[in-house]
C-alpha cells in the first residue's frame, strides 16, 4: 500500500486528545486536534503503550478454550486463541488512517478528528457498521 505522507507524531504536545483506543472490528480510534497534515490514506504514530488495550468479554475468554497469548506478528500485537479479534497494535506506534471524521466546534471549543486507524500490514477484520460509516 502506498501512504501519502510520513507519519505525523501524535502525543499530548503535538494534538493528541485523551488515549487512542482499541476496538473490537472497529481499529484503533483516535482524537485528535485537527491537523490538515492528516489525511486518510496518510500515518500516525502514537506511543504504542499509551494505546487503551480493549478487554475481551467474559464469552469470549470462554469460548477460547484455552490460554489467550499476545503474539507479534510482522511487526503488530494481535492476540491468539480467540475468535475476537481486538485490532492490531503496531510494536513501532505507526499507525495507517483508514477513514476520519472531522467535528467542527465553534465558541471556543476546539476543533477535533477522529480517526479510525489500523497497523501498517493487520488482517484485522472489520464490522458492516464500521465500514459504513460515513
Amino acid at each position: 500500500m502506498k501512504y501519502v505522507h510520513e507519519a505525523i507524531v501524535l502525543n499530548s504536545a503535538t494534538g493528541l486528545i485523551g488515549m487512542p483506543q482499541q476496538t473490537i472490528g472497529n481499529g484503533v480510534n483516535v482524537r485528535a486536534l485537527i491537523n490538515p497534515n492528516i489525511r486518510v490514506n496518510g500515518l500516525i504514530q502514537l506511543d504504542q503503550a499509551s494505546v487503551y488495550r480493549t478487554a475481551l468479554s467474559n464469552n469470549d475468554i470462554a469460548m477460547a478454550g484455552g490460554q489467550i497469548t499476545d503474539q507479534n506478528t510482522d511487526g503488530n500485537i494481535t492476540l491468539s486463541g480467540t475468535t475476537s479479534q481486538p485490532a492490531s497494535i503496531a510494536t513501532d506506534g505507526v499507525l495507517y488512517c483508514a477513514r476520519d471524521y472531522v467535528h467542527w466546534r465553534y465558541k471556543g471549543q476546539a476543533w477535533y478528528m477522529d480517526m479510525m486507524c489500523e497497523a501498517r500490514g493487520a488482517a484485522d477484520l472489520y464490522t458492516q457498521s464500521a465500514l459504513q460509516r460515513e
